[in-house]
């Protein structure tokens, strides 16, 4: 898997895609998901530490794609801080209810787009 980007002075999105239920399999199109965008690894499986990513504010809510199987997208601002070559962390939480809560967390790179 090559390390998704974001791209500095840009807005853009976080797309999460064909979120299921573990033990069915199942589409699940009406979850709460959200996205932090985080400085550290630590900040992002410690939710105590606060090193978010400033210029947006975080969490975001990624919505339902109408007509999709379980896809989610929301969007963030141009004015998130983030430098060229940097690794951040990405931490989306998918809330279907009782019993169907994920958390993942995924390094992310700043990029300047060319």
């Amino acid at each position: 898997m090559t390390t998704p980007e974001v791209y500095l002075g840009n807005s853009g999105l976080i797309e999460v895609t064909g979120v299921s239920d573990a033990s069915t399999g199942d589409f699940i199109n009406n979850a709460t998901v959200t996205a932090t965008l985080y400085d550290s690894l630590e900040g992002a499986i410690d939710s105590v530490v606060d090193n978010k990513v400033s210029g947006e504010t975080w969490p975001i809510t990624l919505d339902y794609v109408a007509d999709s199987d379980g896809n989610y997208s929301g969007g963030y601002s141009e004015n998130v801080a983030i430098e060229q070559n940097t690794f951040y962390y990405a931490a989306i939480t998918v809330n279907a209810g009782t019993g169907r809560v994920g958390r993942w967390i995924i390094k992310v790179k700043g990029k300047v787009r060319s």
